[in-house]
């Protein structure tokens, strides 16, 4: 594995090093040993694997969001159900819907970089960003306690 800037080479130990070979006839490289972080991410290596977590963005749900009251699910989302479009007299307040806002842009982050499985709950959620109302923050906390 190899990392220059925001370009990470993963593969077989000889193809990493002659890309990295590659790269440093182009441009002024350091090498600063193992990459055991990227782009928030911690990484965990194992024989034959990589894995790509987050674990200070999943303790940021625990600390920023409520989700003492929502239980374990097994799924990301409800399954067979789609959020509903949001009734003006339902909306959530200014304060409420950054709270909302803020949920998702974190999963949005979480999604892209380690776990892609909530995509379809997460583009589902990211739909309701100019407004939304408490059901789609249950749907929100839903995604949010199963990575954690």
């Amino acid at each position: 594995m190899s990392w220059i800037d925001d370009y990470a080479c993963f593969g077989m130990d000889d193809d990493v090093e002659e890309s990295q070979k590659e790269m440093n006839q182009l441009f002024e490289c350091d090498d600063i040993g193992d990459m055991e972080e990227y782009v928030g991410c911690k990484i965990n290596k194992s024989e034959g694997s990589i894995k790509f977590t987050q674990p200070v963005m999943l303790q940021s749900f625990k600390d920023d969001f409520d989700l003492e009251n929502q239980r374990e699910a097994i799924t990301p989302a409800e399954p067979g159900s789609t959020l509903p479009k949001v009734p003006e007299d339902a909306k959530l307040d200014e304060m409420e819907q950054t709270y909302f806002g803020s949920g998702v842009g974190k999963l949005l982050h979480m999604m892209r970089w380690s776990r892609p499985e909530v995509y379809n709950a997460v583009r589902g959620l990211s739909r309701h960003m100019q407004a939304s109302t408490a059901v789609h923050v249950k749907a929100m906390h839903r995604v949010m306690k199963g990575g954690s």
